[in-house]
C-alpha cells in the first residue's frame, strides 16, 4: 500500500510539472493579479512620500505591495514555465511532411513531362484537334479515334493527377494562404493608441500638479507654521489646519487622476489581449509555413504570443500614474 502511495505521489508530481511546463500564453496573462483602487494609489504615495507636511507615519500600502508582489510572482512562475520547455524543436515531422511534397512536387513534374512528351508525339493536326477538346470524355473519345489511347493510358498509369493546391492539406492551404496584414494593423494601431493616450494622460497629470498652486505651497507653509509654533510666533492649530487642507488637497488631486490612469492602464492592458488573439495565427502560420519548408515550429520562447504575455506582465506594473514602483526594503 505505501509502495502504490508513493507511485501515485510521484504521478501526481509528475502531472503538476507537465502542467506547468505547459502554460499558455492566456494563463500567463490571467495570473496578473487584478489592480487595486485609486485608494490604495493615493495613500501609497503619501506613506512614502508626503508623510512629512501631512504629520503621519511612514507606511507602505499593503495592496500596492500586495499586488507587486503577486505580479513579480507570476513573472517568475511564467519564465519558469517557458524556460523549462525545450529550447530546441524536434524537426523530423516537418522534414518529413516537406519530403513528402517534394516528391509529390517531383510526381506532378514527372506527369507533366509525360503529357508533354506524348503530345509532341502527335501529329500537328492531331496536336490541334486533340487540345481543343473541350473534356475528358472528348479527349479519350478522340484519341480512341487516332488509335492512341492505350499508348496515352499506358504512359500515364500510375502517375498521379496534378493538384491545383500543390499537395497541402486543407488545413496547410488555408493557413499558408491567409493574408493577416489587416488584423495586424489594426492590432498594431489599437495598442499604439492605448499606450499614446497613457503619455498623454501622463503629461496632463504633470502639469496639473505643477499649476495646483495649493499642492506646491503647502508642505512649505506647514513647515514654517511648525516653526513658529516651536519659537511662539504661531500655535498647533495652524499647523493642523494646514495639514488638514493638504489631506484634502491630495485627496481631490488623487480622485481626479488615479481613476484616469488606471483606466487608461486597463485599455492598454484589454489591447495587450486582443493583440494576443492575432498574434496565435501569426505563430499558427509560420509553424505550418516551417513545416512545408522541413522547420519545425518556434519553441515557446521565440512564439510571438509568448513574447505578447511578457510584455503584458511587464505593462501590468504601470499602475502608480507613470512612477516606478519603491521595492520595500528588507
Amino acid at each position: 500500500m505505501k509502495h502504490m502511495k508513493k507511485i501515485l505521489l510521484v504521478a501526481a508530481l509528475l502531472a503538476a510539472m507537465t502542467a506547468r511546463a505547459q502554460m499558455t500564453p492566456e494563463a500567463i496573462m490571467g495570473s496578473a493579479p487584478g489592480m487595486p483602487s485609486w485608494e490604495s494609489v493615493a495613500d501609497y504615495f503619501k506613506g512614502l512620500t508626503y508623510y512629512i507636511p501631512l504629520g503621519i507615519e511612514p507606511h507602505r500600502n499593503t495592496a500596492i505591495d500586495g499586488y507587486f508582489a503577486s505580479l513579480k510572482n507570476a513573472t517568475e512562475k511564467a519564465n519558469t514555465s517557458v524556460m523549462s520547455q525545450p529550447m530546441h524543436v524536434d524537426n523530423s515531422a516537418a522534414q518529413a511532411r516537406a519530403a513528402q511534397l517534394n516528391k509529390q512536387a517531383n510526381s506532378r513534374a514527372a506527369a507533366g513531362q509525360k503529357m508533354q512528351n506524348f503530345v509532341m508525339s502527335l501529329t500537328p493536326e492531331q496536336q490541334q484537334k486533340f487540345m481543343n477538346c473541350k473534356n475528358e470524355q472528348e479527349a479519350m473519345n478522340y484519341l480512341k479515334k487516332i488509335g492512341k489511347w492505350d499508348e496515352f493510358a499506358a504512359l500515364m498509369s500510375g502517375t498521379p493527377t496534378p493538384s491545383d493546391n500543390g499537395g497541402l492539406t486543407k488545413e496547410e492551404e488555408k493557413w499558408a494562404t491567409m493574408d493577416l496584414t489587416a488584423e495586424i494593423e489594426q492590432s498594431a494601431d489599437r495598442m499604439a493608441k492605448a499606450r499614446e493616450a497613457k503619455a498623454k494622460l501622463k503629461e496632463e497629470i504633470n502639469k496639473a500638479w505643477e499649476s495646483n498652486n495649493a499642492l506646491l505651497s503647502l508642505p512649505g507653509k506647514i513647515e514654517g507654521a511648525q516653526e513658529d509654533a516651536v519659537y511662539g510666533h504661531g500655535n498647533s492649530g495652524s499647523v493642523a489646519q494646514l495639514r488638514a487642507q493638504y489631506q484634502r488637497e491630495l485627496d481631490n488631486f488623487y480622485s481626479i487622476w488615479a481613476p484616469k490612469w488606471l483606466r487608461a492602464q486597463q485599455d492598454m492592458l484589454d489591447a495587450l489581449r486582443a493583440a494576443l488573439i492575432v498574434d496565435k495565427k501569426v505563430d499558427k502560420k509560420a509553424e505550418i509555413l516551417g513545416r512545408l519548408s522541413g522547420v519545425g515550429p518556434n519553441p515557446a520562447i521565440a512564439q510571438t504570443a509568448y513574447i505578447r504575455a511578457f510584455e503584458y506582465l511587464r505593462e501590468a506594473e504601470d499602475i502608480l500614474m507613470g512612477e516606478e514602483f519603491v521595492e520595500p526594503e528588507e
